[in-house]
């Protein structure tokens, strides 16, 4: 009994009564002690008791050469030996490995979750607030800004497609731009040919009219029908060629 976990240990002979132990010479032994008495085999079995759960191995003496020679017995067996142990100092270790084993699951558990949160952020969610940040910069007007997303995945991909998409919107407002300007210049060497032409017309216009009016009030060498009608169309085209 130098072991704490030892409960007790009992001898029985090869009839069936104990000769060492705590139950009292010759109580008489159990069915598995019988049974080990009997075939030989060992066995173990499992006493719940008010203390806790209880292990009890029954093994059996066999009846050597040696022990011949002061027994005098020629039986196979000489008898079986009962050792009954507490079971409580395996179950706390029992316990304290499943501790160990859920703390260790935790903790991996744990790793795992930061290892694929820092992942996510890295590869997913900083992408995705550069590109929502490029594309506020782009819906504020400044078509210069790209995304600058190197992966070789969909994140990758929809960032390349992304800055496809504002150069060709970039080259679309560039050319918007230099047709306006063309069209700006037009218009402006159009108003000036206008401004030109109008001076130029304007002047000989005037003579024109001025000369037909002329033509019409002189009292003293009346004109025919026919040539005051042409003066008086004369005088009506001119009039409607500076109004333009």
């Amino acid at each position: 009994r130098g072991s704490p976990e030892v409960d007790r240990i009992e001898v029985f002979s090869n009839r069936g009564y104990e000769v060492f132990g705590g139950a009292g010479v010759h109580a008489e032994a159990n069915n598995e002690i019988q049974g080990v008495l009997r075939t030989g085999d060992p066995t173990q079995y499992y006493e719940e008791r008010e203390s806790g759960q209880y292990l009890v191995q029954v093994r059996p003496l066999l009846n050597e050469a040696t022990c011949q020679q002061c027994h005098n017995d020629n039986l196979p067996l000489r008898g079986a030996v009962l050792v009954s142990t507490s079971m409580a100092s395996i179950d706390q270790a029992v316990w304290d490995d499943q501790a160990r084993m859920a703390l260790l699951f935790i903790s991996g558990v744990t790793v795992l979750l930061f290892v694929l949160w820092f992942a996510l952020r890295t590869t997913v969610l900083k992408p995705l607030r550069q590109v929502v940040s490029v594309i506020h910069n782009i819906a504020e007007g400044d078509l210069s800004e790209r995304i600058r997303v190197k992966s070789r995945d969909e994140v990758g991909d929809m960032a390349d497609s992304f800055n496809k998409m504002a150069d060709n919107l970039k080259d679309s407002q560039d050319n918007l731009q230099r047709v306006n300007l063309n069209l700006l210049e037009a218009n402006r060497l159009k108003s000036e040919f206008l401004s030109v032409m109008s001076h130029e017309l304007r002047t000989p216009l005037n003579a024109i009219i001025g000369f037909s009016e002329v033509l019409m009030d002189m009292g003293e060498h009346k004109l025919g029908d026919r040539e005051e009608k042409y003066l008086v169309n004369i005088e009506t085209s001119g009039r409607r060629l500076l109004q333009l």
